[in-house]
């Protein structure tokens, strides 16, 4: 797992992950987290519904509070926007 700040643009961050593998279950109580795929496949497990299969130019925004682990089956390349403030290993 590498997640690499690009750019601050305000109180927002622009990161770069490239992953392969499971991340564990997190949240994060006062902020979404978006992720845009660039490469690749990433698939987000949410607590209680399905889980959300993202390809190449698809986005999804898991919303503040919810439970979430990232599940990445081959090397992928994602592009995340998150507040400034946000612990990247969940709260």
């Amino acid at each position: 797992w590498y997640n690499q700040t690009l750019i601050r643009v305000g109180d927002v961050l622009v990161r770069l992950g490239v992953m392969q593998g499971e991340f564990h279950w997190h949240r994060h109580d006062e902020q979404d987290e978006f992720f845009y795929l660039l490469q690749g496949e990433f698939n987000i497990e949410l607590e209680g519904s399905d889980t959300v299969v993202l390809m190449p130019n698809q986005a999804f925004s898991v919303p503040a509070g919810m439970l979430h682990r990232p599940v990445v089956p081959v090397r992928s390349a994602v592009i995340m926007i998150e507040n400034a403030g946000i612990v990247a290993t969940g709260d």
